[in-house]
């Protein structure tokens, strides 16, 4: 059985219908290109940061627990506990939160002040930050070259 597929406004559709992402992006493309000229002067800055918010959502939504995992796998292997294996979504959110909390009272600690665990901490923190910014400002990278 083949699934129908028709293109509308160059975004494919097909039986199922759009997912979260591909929604919000119709609608934060529609609030810009349709309501963004309507708006008085004025309310621009929120127009914009609304729509800004919709992109961050969306690229949440397309990247899924992914970005939570590895965060979790690199703790996990940073502080020497056992990863996380199928805990649902908020379990994981708990789990994260506790262990970086355990990571911040080690730092403060001096538990990676020099050695191998500096190095491996730095790189954590490096890679926890730049997963951050892939959601919330990719354009910031990819200006910088580092995507």
């Amino acid at each position: 059985m083949t699934e129908r597929r028709e293109v509308v406004d160059g975004t494919e559709l097909n039986e199922s219908g759009l997912g979260g992402a591909a929604l919000l992006d119709i609608a934060r493309e529609t609030l810009r290109a349709v309501l963004g000229p309507l708006v008085p002067s004025e309310h621009r800055y929120e127009l914009l940061m609304i729509a800004n918010a919709m992109s961050i959502a969306a690229r949440e939504l397309e990247a899924g627990e992914g970005p939570t995992r590895s965060e979790l796998a690199r703790l996990a292997a940073l502080l020497i506990e056992d990863p996380a294996q199928n805990e649902g979504d908020a379990q994981l959110r708990a789990r994260l939160d506790a262990l970086n909390r355990r990571l911040a009272s080690e730092i403060r600690a001096g538990a990676f002040d020099d050695g191998a665990g500096r190095e491996a901490c730095h790189r954590h923190l490096l890679d926890s930050a730049l997963a951050a910014v892939r959601i919330s400002n990719p354009q910031y990278l990819a200006r910088r070259g580092l995507e």
